[in-house]
């Protein structure tokens, strides 16, 4: 089985995600980006994957997304697989993890993304 590979940048300068053509590492281990949209153009950034998953609008989820069904989610990679990651029971810090590609076909709900943890950072 395949799927696409592709990333994404927040530009915090720009306030929007820019798509990823090539990126490079400091001697440091930063990683850096040349962003197009604005002047200077070099930001330090943190890559969002691709799941390889759309929403159903047919929106792509990526890492960082914020995706809405019963609860909200925020999409992750944990335990070398995407997961789905929720607060249901704030009070006690309780926290549910689920395999993202599992808990789809198990749910039988169609997520839907409504944001991302870049733009929303108290979510």
């Amino acid at each position: 089985m395949s799927r696409e590979i592709k990333f994404r940048a927040y530009c915090k300068e720009c306030q929007m995600f820019v798509p990823v053509l090539h990126f490079m590492f400091q001697s440091d281990g930063e990683m850096i980006y040349y962003c197009p949209m604005h002047e200077g153009g070099v930001i330090k950034t943190k890559l969002t994957q691709f799941t390889g998953l759309r929403d159903k609008n047919g929106v792509e989820i990526y890492e960082g997304d914020i995706c809405d069904e019963k609860y909200k989610w925020v999409i992750s990679f944990k335990k070398g697989c995407f997961m789905a990651e929720t607060n249901i029971n704030p009070p006690h810090n309780n926290r549910l993890l689920y395999k993202l590609k599992k808990y789809r076909k198990r749910a039988g709900i169609p997520l839907e993304v409504i944001g991302n943890i870049y733009e929303n950072p108290n979510y």
